[in-house]
Parts: C-alpha cells; structure tokens; sequence
C-alpha cells in the first residue's frame, strides 16, 4: 500500500499511476491509495474503506507466530470520523 503524497516523493508521475492502474499492474482501492495486484485482499478491503487490518491479522500478515488465527472475521482499524 501506498498514498499519492508517498510515491510523488519517491518519483512517480500522475501519469504513470494512471497507466499502471489502467494496466492492470496495480489498483487503486480508494482515491490517494495504491496497492500491487497481489496484496493482501484484507489489506485492500480495509484500505477502501478508509482502514487498515489490525490485530491477529496484522500480525500474520507481517510474519508474526500467531498461537491461533481465527479465520474469521479480520480485524481492522477505522480513523475517527470515518464509517466502514
């Protein structure tokens, strides 16, 4: 995942975000954010709704052991303010 502001630092163009997303190289689940293809579909959803996955999940998703990981439902975070 990453927000405009963040790849306009790192040197890429409006108009090579908008080609990347009309190829099918990467998607946009919600105005200013960014993902690759294959990221985490839990990580998308969350992202499109204005969030971020939290807890177990998060954990799971940056390497961590988990002694058990409920399959359902994933946890995510929501700014205040904000509805899911």
């Amino acid at each position: 995942m990453a927000r405009t502001a963040e790849l306009k630092r790192k040197g890429v163009t409006e108009a090579e975000r908008t080609r990347a997303v009309r190829a099918g190289d990467i998607i946009r689940p919600r105005q200013g954010v960014y993902a690759l293809r294959d990221a985490p579909v839990d990580a998308v959803h969350a992202a499109a709704h204005g969030g971020t996955i939290g807890c177990s999940a998060a954990g799971v998703l940056h390497g961590l052991w988990i002694l058990d990981v409920p399959p359902e439902p994933t946890y995510g975070w929501v700014a205040q303010g904000r509805r899911a």
